[in-house]
């Protein structure tokens, strides 16, 4: 797991938040996961699916990469 920085202020209490964090992957297929802790450190749950609107979705958004 790596920290990341934050790029721009969130907005408000409902935007999403740009980030940018330098991995070092070895090369190959690997998955990017944007979890967060909120300011009561509540954290998002792996497991949690979306829902139908994904209004309130608390799942952790996953992303593929691929590093040479």
């Amino acid at each position: 797991m790596a920290a990341a920085r934050i790029v721009d202020p969130q907005v408000n209490a409902c935007t999403w938040v740009r980030f940018e964090v330098l991995p070092d992957p070895l090369p190959g297929d690997h998955f990017i996961g944007t979890g967060t802790t909120a300011s009561n450190d509540d954290v998002q749950n792996l497991t949690v699916p979306c829902n139908a609107g994904e209004y309130g979705c608390r799942a952790i958004p996953k992303f593929r990469m691929r590093a040479a």
